[in-house]
């Protein structure tokens, strides 16, 4: 499989990504996670992770504009580091959802997901009162004490069917063996909006996974609906994958039973947190393991965008 890689960040480690395409000016601007070098050598990047601004055209040449548009707010509950998030197009702006902690409760650890709004992709203002938790009735709402990773409620990541805007978010199912609990939790927001959400049961919950993360959904070719997700090789216990891990995907057709998974990137291929761009082909996409960065390569042509257009959620976002 040919693989491109992109021109690294001068200064840091740059890991998950999530971006809005400019259909006009054929232009990707592209938000990732990034701290130190040093960090990442440690693996202690994940803990002074903050979000960057960069563009591109081709993934390969990358213009890194500021690498703080969004970062930990001392005075909130978002108060340690920014994790993966994901961004929309509304009615008058930019929406970009993302992860982050409360070091100050529980463990520091348990993960929530918080939304900003933005003009121009730089200046980015919190959305007050918007911290969407877990639902315990369905979900682990913090770490639990037997489980291998920590506790889960990330990658958010939008559609829309209807008047109704969709949300996938990684998370770990409340009745499932820990260790093999990761799911995919399915939220859906009120009519026409993108700030109440209601947390419904899962969308996939496998029982073959420790963790499944950067998820995301596509239509293939037959119009059957595709998660796609990431799993690290020690969490992936799927019977027909012989613990590749990596790049995975999942027919959740309403309807269709589970029965395999479909491995499409292994994790030995060194990139990590991919996402399938349409705007290019289906190529896959994700970030170097060891040293960051983009790295392109083969993808999946005949994968489409769900509905991701919110133009018409008219909402007045900042009081």
């Amino acid at each position: 499989m040919k693989m491109i890689s992109a021109n690294k960040h001068p200064t840091k480690f740059t890991w998950d990504y999530w971006y809005y395409f400019d259909h006009d000016e054929k232009l990707f601007h592209i938000f990732n996670l990034n701290a130190k070098k040093s960090l990442a050598k440690k693996q202690q990047h994940h803990f002074s992770s903050q979000v960057g601004y960069a563009t591109t055209r081709d993934f390969v040449t990358i213009n890194w504009i500021k690498d703080d548009v969004l970062v930990a707010n001392p005075s909130g509950w978002d108060n340690s580091s920014i994790w993966t998030g994901d961004i929309v197009k509304s009615n008058n702006g930019f929406v970009m959802f993302y992860t982050s902690r409360d070091k100050h409760d529980d463990d520091g650890m348990t993960q929530n997901i918080g939304c900003a709004f933005s003009n121009d992709f730089l200046k980015w203002e919190r959305i007050p009162n918007v911290r969407i938790q877990p639902e315990p009735a369905h979900y682990l709402t913090q770490t639990s004490e037997n489980d291998g990773t920590i506790h889960a409620w990330r990658d958010p990541f939008l559609f829309r069917e209807g008047d109704y805007a969709y949300m996938l978010v990684s998370a770990k199912a409340n009745d499932l063996p820990a260790g093999r609990n990761a799911c995919v939790a399915l939220l859906r927001s009120e009519p026409h909006d993108l700030l109440h959400w209601n947390v419904l049961p899962p969308i996939c919950k496998p029982g073959w996974y420790g963790e499944m993360e950067v998820p995301q959904l596509y239509l293939d070719k037959d119009g059957r609906h595709q998660l796609i997700f990431s799993v690290g090789e020690k969490w992936d216990y799927a019977d027909d994958t012989q613990q590749q891990g990596g790049l995975q995907s999942i027919d959740v057709t309403q309807g269709r039973k589970v029965e395999f998974p479909i491995v499409r990137l292994p994790q030995s291929a060194g990139i990590y947190a991919c996402r399938v761009i349409p705007e290019m082909g289906g190529a896959i996409i994700g970030f170097d393991i060891k040293v960051g960065g983009f790295v392109k390569c083969d993808g999946l042509p005949d994968f489409k965008y769900m509905n991701r257009d919110f133009t018409d959620f008219k909402q007045h976002w900042i009081s």
